[in-house]
């Protein structure tokens, strides 16, 4: 058997608690059913598998995903002369120290789909196709025109999977891939989104032509997954436009340094998505991730690369962590990116997915809806209400193993909602506000591992309402809005 993840066992018995809090399935079990089982899977030691990496109870038919940009060599030497990576040595930056750190990585992952972004035509024939197929693998690289640039590149485990059909337009490489175990198909749409910071509009818009040329493939898919290099963080207005169809009114963006701005106007007007997505690695999967840092902690550094799958066929059950070690995250924001500690500017990330059940019979997926259509909250798979949701938070939230109350407490207050008010908040408002995040952010780096993944869920959980709550609203207004917007009956005056 394969194992998708990291090698250490203290990782991979926090991969298995991953896997109990992103699964869905743990609707269906009691809060306290829950918590014990956290406890108890906190204890178990995993066992080395036939490839001397260590597989977990979690190893079974599930699907994994791994997305990483392993950074053109064209582009490294271009940004190396340019000064781009000033911690880096050329040695750190030399293809001949990188490739073969690459290929190790990925032939390690035993992922089932591997997506790639900046891979050369010459990396691709010459090393990643010839490695990758004696591993199992076929691959696909993204066309470029006359001259070529370093593009995207999808691998897919071919004793499993079938190619069904694939489409390359823009910086997007999008594949259907069949799944012969399950009977059931995916689109895997490989992104590389535009890079500038402030070109919101343009991410959008490349994400709404990936999206629709997925559900014009040319082959049907049960569900979807989008990932890849989004230049962009989790509170963008990309990840909005993926989770709730379209980009709402006041969205504001910024990373790189750049200031806080609301997306223009053009960006709420990109037609909407019928995809019920939902991100691996959104804003509350951990506030000290990052998976970009070409100057480690001289500069900024952050979550530019993301997987988001549709949820109707699809359950995310676990999450690869960006770090082998606390101490290895530490190294990366100490040497920056590449160097010694990593061989790209941008970590791998993974997600393994399980198909639902009647997954073989989901139907496809029309491209688009009406701009503002938001999708019926009754529809969603097994969609618990936003009571349960908020209930669930609170539950996990009692038993949670804090290390002192004063922790509990002092999580309790970074975490209270601020109290209602009209019209803009004060200095002073602003400035607790951001003591509370500043807590909130520490106190993850500070309670113990397996109250921080039960912390991970209640945030999770209380997104989700607040998601939830979000569309139910929008749902209710629309048809006031429509009746608003009816022209007023004439008398007949005949």
């Amino acid at each position: 058997s394969s194992q998708f993840g990291p090698s250490d066992s203290r990782q991979i018995q926090r991969g298995s608690i991953h896997w109990v809090l992103n699964s869905h399935f743990c609707h269906s079990l009691s809060c306290a059913d829950l918590v014990a089982l956290l406890m108890s899977t906190a204890s178990c030691q995993a066992s080395p598998s036939r490839s001397g990496h260590v597989a977990s109870h979690v190893e079974r038919a599930e699907l994994n995903l791994l997305s990483w940009n392993i950074l053109a060599q064209r582009w490294a030497d271009l940004c190396f002369d340019q000064g781009e990576y000033p911690l880096a040595s050329a040695g750190d930056m030399a293809w001949e120290t990188r490739a073969p750190r690459i290929l190790a990585e990925l032939e390690a992952s035993g992922a089932d789909v591997i997506v790639l972004q900046e891979v050369g035509k010459r990396e691709f024939d010459e090393l990643l196709m010839p490695r990758l197929s004696a591993a199992g693998y076929q691959g696909l690289h993204k066309k470029d025109g006359p001259r070529p640039h370093p593009t995207n590149a999808t691998f897919w485990r071919a004793s499993r999977l079938r190619l069904e059909s694939a489409k390359h337009h823009g910086r997007v490489l999008v594949t259907v891939l069949h799944d012969c175990q399950n009977g059931a198909s995916v689109a895997v749409v490989n992104v590389h989104l535009e890079g500038d910071p402030q070109a919101s509009l343009k991410r959008v818009q490349q994400l709404e032509s990936a999206l629709r040329g997925a559900a014009s493939a040319g082959a049907p898919h049960a569900s979807l997954v989008v990932a890849g290099d989004f230049n962009a963080t989790a509170e963008s207005s990309a990840a909005a436009y993926l989770a709730f169809g379209s980009v709402p009114p006041g969205t504001r963006e910024a990373w790189g340094g750049a200031k806080s701005c609301e997306v223009p106007a053009e960006v709420l007007s990109v037609p909407a998505h019928a995809y019920q997505l939902e991100s691996a690695y959104g804003v509350e999967c951990d506030a000290r991730a990052f998976s970009f840092a070409p100057t480690g902690r001289r500069g900024w550094y952050g979550m530019l690369d993301h997987i988001w799958h549709d949820t109707r066929a699809l359950r995310c059950v676990a999450r690869r962590p960006l770090f082998a070690s606390e101490a290895a995250r530490e190294d990366l924001l100490r040497l920056g990116m590449p160097s010694a500690a990593a061989p790209s500017d941008h970590l791998p990330c993974g997600v393994t997915f399980r198909w639902t059940e009647g997954a073989a019979a989901v139907a496809p997926v029309g491209a688009l809806r009406t701009r503002g259509q938001a999708p019926d909250p009754s529809s969603l798979v097994d969609a618990p209400t936003v009571e349960h949701l908020l209930g669930q938070a609170a539950e996990l939230l009692a038993g949670c193993p804090f290390a002192s109350e004063a922790q509990r407490a002092d999580w309790e207050w970074a975490t209270e909602a601020p109290s209602a008010c009209k019209g803009k908040p004060t200095a002073d408002e602003l400035a607790v506000l951001a003591r509370q995040r500043r807590r909130k952010e520490e106190l993850l780096g500070e309670v113990p591992h397996d109250a921080r993944d039960v912390l991970t869920r209640v945030l999770q959980l209380q997104k989700e309402a607040k998601k939830l709550a979000k569309l139910q609203q929008v749902a209710q207004a629309r048809p006031k809005a429509q009746k608003e917007a009816e022209p007023e009956a004439k008398p007949d005056v005949r």
